[in-house]
């Protein structure tokens, strides 16, 4: 791909979404146009989750734990990008917000 500067560049604006997503805005069924045109398909299967049966202490008060702005692991994980799973997300930047997934995007019709 090296060899190919117009096919690297595809791949490479495949991966950016104009705009500002937290990980909480991808917890619906959305599809996000990239900067190289086509649509990425973005997953949550939230309401699969398992809620567990242990109790979690919350420091008494229980609102302010759930309304956090900390996704959980289980949360992030649930998240899909194409196929791709979230591992790290919200890793703000100058410029926007990353979510690192587990596998380079490919975008339809691009042969390696």
């Amino acid at each position: 791909m090296i060899e190919d500067p117009g096919k690297l560049a595809r791949v490479l604006k495949y991966h950016i979404v104009p705009g500002y997503y937290t990980a909480d805005d991808l917890l619906d069924r959305l599809f996000l146009k990239t900067l190289e045109g086509q649509r990425l398909r973005v997953w949550s299967d939230v309401s699969e989750i398992p809620l567990g049966e242990k109790e979690t202490y919350t420091g008494g008060n229980a609102l302010s734990y759930i309304s956090s702005d900390t996704v959980t692991t289980s949360v992030r994980e649930s998240i899909t990008i194409n196929g791709g799973h979230v591992l790290q997300a919200n890793v703000i930047a100058d410029n926007g917000i990353m979510h690192v997934i587990d596998k380079v995007l490919i975008p339809q019709f691009t042969m390696l």
